[in-house]
């Protein structure tokens, strides 16, 4: 799904938005000159609605480094460092920077 919203998010500064409510996580990218794009995939949420967003390079080097169908990210809100991690390795950590969004 990342692969997906990418092709959208290099027009516009590599930039995918993470919108995670009820069991749902959006992923979506916006390009004036393509226009936009959103994936919604089902997860298990702890905590409250959360809206973050990644520069998607950072995001595809951390997918492309897991085996692990499942990954867990850890997050205290829109502008604190993410974790994320592979389910069941601890071992393995990689930490990410959010992207402040116009609307903060």
């Amino acid at each position: 799904a990342v692969k997906i919203v990418s092709v959208f998010a290099r027009e516009s500064a590599n930039i995918v938005k993470f919108e995670a409510e009820d069991g749902v996580l959006k992923m979506s990218a916006n390009s004036p000159q393509v226009g936009e794009n959103t994936n919604n995939l089902e997860v298990k949420l702890e905590g409250e609605k959360t809206e973050i967003a990644f520069n998607f390079r950072f995001l595809q080097a951390f997918l492309n480094a897991v085996t692990a169908p499942e990954i867990i990210i850890e997050t205290n809100g829109s502008l604190s460092p993410c974790v994320f991690k592979e389910s069941g390795n601890n071992d393995f950590l990689h930490i990410i920077m959010p992207v402040r969004l116009q609307t903060e």
